[in-house]
Parts: C-alpha cells; sequence; structure tokens
C-alpha cells in the first residue's frame, strides 16, 4: 500500500507528476475520462444498437437513464465512503461500471442494454464523485487549481475522441466494441486504485441518511420528460411536463 508523500514540492504542472504524485493524477484523470468518453461514445453507436436491438422508442433513454444513475450513484458516494470507506466506495464504483460496461456489450435486446446502462452510470456517477473528492485528500492546496484545469481538459479531450472512438466501431459494424473497449482501462484503474491508494477506515457511526426522497422526485421529473416525449398523448405529454415542475420544486430544500 503506498501513501501519498507529504514532503511533495507544492507547486508549478511537474509537481503534479513528481514525488509519486504522478500515479494518483493519471488514475484520477482515467476515471473520469471512463465516465465522459463513455457519454460520447454512446451517443454515436445508438443508432447502431437500436437496428440491433430494437426498441427505437427507447432511443433517449439510454443516456438519459445514465445521466440519472449518474447524478444517484453521485449521491450516494458519501453515505457509501463513510460505511465502507473510501477505497472500497472508488473500487465498488469502478466494479459496477465494468459490469454495466459488460451487460452492454452483451446484451440480448434493448431492456437489457437499457438496464446495463443504468447499472454502468451508477458506478460512472461514484468514480465521478470519489474522483472529484480526492483532488482535495491526496493532494496539497497548491497544487489543486493545476489538477483541476488538468482534470477540465480531460472533458474537453473527451468530447473529441468520444465521437470519433464511436463512429470508428459503428464504421466497423461493431457496437459491441464500444463497450468492451472499456474492459482493460477499468481493470487497470482498478489495479492502480486497489494497490496505491491508502485505506482509509470506515466511520459507520457518521453516515449521514442517503436522500431516497429527493432522488426518487428528481428521476421522476426526468423520467416524465422521457416519456412525454416517447409517443405519449397531447393531454398526457401536458400533465407530465407540468409534473416536472412540480418534482424540481419538491426537491429542493425548505
Amino acid at each position: 500500500m503506498t501513501t501519498p508523500p507529504t514532503d511533495a514540492p507544492t507547486h508549478g504542472w511537474r509537481s503534479l507528476f513528481g514525488h509519486g504524485l504522478g500515479l494518483y493524477v493519471v488514475m484520477l484523470n482515467l476515471g473520469i475520462a471512463l465516465h465522459a468518453v463513455d457519454v460520447f461514445v454512446v451517443s454515436t453507436v445508438m443508432p447502431d444498437v437500436v437496428r440491433d436491438l430494437g426498441g427505437a422508442h427507447f432511443y433517449a433513454w439510454s443516456t438519459m437513464l445514465y445521466m440519472v444513475a449518474s447524478i444517484i450513484g453521485a449521491a450516494a458516494t458519501a453515505p457509501v465512503r463513510l460505511r465502507f470507506g473510501g477505497r472500497r466506495a472508488y473500487c465498488a464504483g469502478a466494479i459496477l461500471f465494468l459490469i454495466g460496461s459488460i451487460g452492454c456489450a452483451a446484451a440480448p435486446n434493448m431492456e437489457l442494454f437499457i438496464l446495463a446502462r443504468f447499472v454502468q452510470g451508477f458506478g460512472g456517477g461514484i468514480v465521478l464523485s470519489r474522483s472529484m473528492a480526492m483532488v482535495g485528500e491526496l493532494f496539497p492546496e497548491p497544487l489543486k487549481k493545476p489538477l483541476l484545469a488538468l482534470i477540465s481538459s480531460t472533458w474537453g479531450v473527451a468530447a473529441l475522441i468520444g465521437p470519433a472512438l464511436g463512429g470508428t466501431f459503428a464504421d466497423l459494424d461493431f457496437w459491441r466494441g464500444a463497450f468492451w473497449f472499456n474492459l482493460p482501462f477499468v481493470l487497470l484503474f482498478l489495479g492502480v486504485a486497489l494497490t496505491r491508494l491508502p485505506a482509509d477506515r470506515p466511520q459507520p457511526g457518521a453516515v449521514p441518511q442517503f436522500p431516497f426522497g429527493r432522488m426518487a422526485l428528481l428521476t421522476a421529473g426526468v423520467m416524465s420528460v422521457g416519456i412525454a416525449s416517447e409517443g405519449a398523448t397531447l393531454p398526457a405529454r401536458i400533465g407530465l411536463i407540468a409534473l416536472c415542475p412540480a418534482t424540481g420544486v419538491q426537491h429542493l430544500p425548505a
């Protein structure tokens, strides 16, 4: 087990990759890239997925449920971390993302594909949330700004290579490969996290209550938008769209 060095230099871009910190920088950016690239890749291969699996009326649900699950996963991160420890929470998110990726790649129909996307999004939300939290946990204050700038550039790179990668698999008529492609990177990420992240003790006495009500209302609002756009009658669409602001208002704290 490796503990982040406490005597590392605290200025300059080079300091991010010196004194043993470079591996953490790569790990955090890889975790964020897994989530970010996946969003752009899937949006590119979805026409092929629909052509192969059918279920065109579920077209928008793949991204919609993935993002909802990501929000729920991010919200669940703090309770999971306090109950099981930060490293275990990080690895659990990666394992869920891996399971979701395999499920998408092997899905025989659209229903199971959508379910796998939800699992993948939930795991991705945990990984993304923990990656951002560990910026403060592993790095000294002077290095946080350059690291956050580097993380922001990861999203920009994902927006560039994601569609290109998805387009490549679509051109090869192998959309499932876009999900199998995740496996070696998730396994690499897991290996680094398990062997190099410092272990922290669970704190079961301080576990906050998960906001089930708010997450349910948020999910209901997003699902209402999706259902309203999927061939519902005009009165039903009006009612569902009207439900969205209502759930949003109830989601806000008093």
